[in-house]
């Protein structure tokens, strides 16, 4: 598995720095590129059903984002990054609409901009310490497995939103963080071989929520305090 060691970190405003790649003085910076009214918002778009979730008990969720881009119509750039963030809340609780601001104006700064949920729930909570441990592992592994499940679905749909798939920014706050993190930088086999038995049950990380295997290369991680499970997954790139 190739990795690349890019941090990004994202705090307040601050958005991505690519104006100088496309010569443009607005996009891509912290100053409005296009107003509310000249975006394009759509709400809890399903990306996949995921059957293994539980908060207490089994139960079945349709995962879903929100996602806002510039009006195709009004904005001459036919390919834009892509900004995927995740919401924090211990793998216990949290929604995406936490991020609505970030994505408003990401996508004000002209990218398409999306919010995940992804599944969470597990025997216990982050309030107290007698959760149970193993449920928390099975939590983690299944909000990875959305978070790729979600990338493969935006890839999937690129020409529908007019994302540039060359260009994918992931990540978000806390919890959201670390299912990012390990996601892109632990491969299947790093994962099993620190947690054997998981892909057994919960199936492989890249084959989860949905049915689609698109491929997809991560530019760059945005990390809003979110870890990483082992900091020795991070290398250069041998591409």
């Amino acid at each position: 598995m190739q990795r690349f060691l890019l941090l990004i970190l994202l705090a307040g405003t601050h958005l991505l720095p690519l104006n100088a790649q496309f010569c443009n003085d607005t996009r891509f910076t912290a100053s409005d590129h296009f107003t509310d009214a000249q975006l394009i918002t759509e709400f809890s778009v399903p990306y996949g059903l995921a059957e293994n979730w539980f908060m207490d008990f089994p139960q079945p969720i349709l995962n879903a984002f929100d996602i806002s881009y510039p009006d195709p119509v009004l904005d001459p750039m036919e390919k834009r990054p892509l900004v995927l963030l995740t919401h924090g809340g211990g793998f216990w609780g949290g929604e995406k609409e936490s991020l609505s601001y970030y994505v408003n104006e990401l996508a004000k700064s002209g990218y398409v901009a999306v919010a995940a949920n992804y599944r969470k729930g597990w025997m216990g909570s982050p309030y107290d310490c007698d959760g149970d441990p193993e449920s928390l592992e099975t939590a983690i592994y299944r909000a990875m497995q959305d978070v790729h499940a979600c990338l493969r679905y935006l890839v999937e749909h690129a020409d529908v939103y007019g994302i540039d798939t060359s260009r994918i920014y992931a990540g978000g706050e806390s919890a959201g963080a670390y299912a990012v993190m390990n996601s892109i930088y632990m491969s299947q086999a790093e994962w099993d071989s620190e947690h054997p038995g998981l892909s057994m049950t919960n199936g492989p990380i890249a084959g989860s929520t949905n049915d689609l295997d698109n491929s997809f290369t991560i530019s760059g991680i945005i990390n809003l305090w979110g870890g990483l499970e082992d900091t020795t997954f991070v290398a250069l790139s041998e591409a």
